[in-house]
């Protein structure tokens, strides 16, 4: 993405206590960034210090482009993706009964959610039951 998350206020906005750009900061608009592409490495030539990378975008009837980034200094950092440590339907129930917090988008998703529990527990076809 084109924005830094301060990740350990993501619970906040789930919950209504920050708004959530309050929590990001998009990175063009940071001083010491000259140059940003949202882009796929694909491969590093640490001889020839250039990076070869790939842009992430869709193209419908179009391969994507490559382009060589090259740099002075690198520094590297690995994303994760969540385990689940092959628990049954947690990936594919993610969104409905299952939730992560890494994201900013799933900050979101857990904060509609609670809302529209709200919303179907304040009906007056909503038995007890179900409100509990």
């Amino acid at each position: 993405s084109n924005h830094f998350v301060f990740t350990p206020l993501l619970p906040s906005t789930a919950v209504g206590t920050l708004e959530f750009r309050a929590i990001q900061e998009c990175v063009r608009t940071l001083p010491s960034v000259s140059n940003f592409y949202q882009a796929k490495a694909i491969s590093i030539d640490f001889e020839e210090k250039t990076i070869l990378c790939r842009d992430i975008w869709d193209h419908t009837d179009a391969k994507p482009s490559t382009f060589t980034v090259p740099y002075d200094s690198l520094v590297l950092s690995m994303g994760v993706k969540t385990n689940t440590f092959s628990t049954p339907n947690v990936s594919s129930r993610e969104g409905k009964e299952v939730f992560f917090l890494k994201h900013l988008h799933h900050a979101r998703s857990i904060r509609n959610r609670t809302l529209e529990m709200f919303e179907i527990a304040a009906l007056p076809s909503t038995s007890d039951r179900e409100k509990r």
